[in-house]
């Protein structure tokens, strides 16, 4: 019960965060996850995030690029599927460990990309987009990718949150496709975790304005990054102790 009430104030505060910044409830939700219910929980963050970025779209659909909508979404799609062999075939440690990683590499790329210059061409937005559908798969994390992709090519802030959101959407309903619903909590602890994204999202749009963006997504990180890093170190315990 401890651990459940503790995913909720998560969630809470991720889908604050995300409709502040445009970014946040991913990397602040996945590493929660897998910490407090495993790592085949992870299905869980993908659904919720799923609920994320349709709430985000419904007001930001204006905004999308459809050129590199239409680069991006297949691409993820495509990254999807060797995620989900990954997610199925990796013993509850190694994957841990892995998910762990992944989402620590994710953030420190996004963090160095600013140093980048990188041309905005077919090759680099469908690589963008299959390291994004891999790292949802596996990690729930699929956003680290596409900022790297947004910062070095230098893509405008209000149609890259508009447009991954259709991207983030996709792949998260796919890997839940998939996966199935097999590590899901329940029915009833599902739909209060999804009001709690609701509600979430419903404060981030009342303060929205009201809290720096870059302070957001600077809390967001950090306290991703200090989740990421327990989330690999228990991995690896558990690996070493199996």
């Amino acid at each position: 019960m401890t651990g459940f009430l503790a995913l909720l104030l998560v969630v809470f505060a991720a889908a604050t965060v995300q409709r502040v910044a445009g970014v946040g409830f991913a990397i602040l939700v996945a590493p929660s996850v897998v910490l407090l219910q495993g790592p085949q929980a992870i299905v869980l963050s993908n659904l919720l995030g799923a609920l994320a970025c349709g709430v985000v779209l419904v007001s930001s659909w204006r905004d999308v690029d459809a050129r590199r909508a239409l680069l991006l979404t297949p691409a993820g799609l495509l990254g999807v599927l060797p995620g989900v062999y990954l997610s199925r075939h990796l013993a509850p440690g190694p994957l841990q460990m892995t998910i762990g990683l992944l989402i620590v590499i994710g953030l420190a790329s996004a963090l160095v990309s600013r140093r980048l210059r990188l041309s905005p061409n077919t090759g680099t937005t469908v690589a963008s987009g299959l390291g994004s559908g891999f790292m949802t798969a596996t990690a729930a994390v699929g956003g680290p990718a596409l900022a790297f992709y947004a910062l070095t090519t230098r893509w405008e802030q209000r149609p890259f949150a508009a447009t991954v959101q259709v991207s983030f959407l996709c792949q998260a309903s796919l890997a839940v496709g998939l996966k199935g619903f097999a590590h899901m909590p329940g029915v009833v602890p599902t739909l209060v975790l999804a009001g709690t994204v609701l509600a979430g999202m419903w404060l981030g749009q009342r303060i929205s304005g009201r809290v720096p963006v870059q302070g957001a997504r600077t809390t967001a990180i950090v306290v991703a990054l200090a989740g990421a890093v327990a989330t690999t170190v228990k991995g690896l315990l558990m690996w070493v102790v199996a």
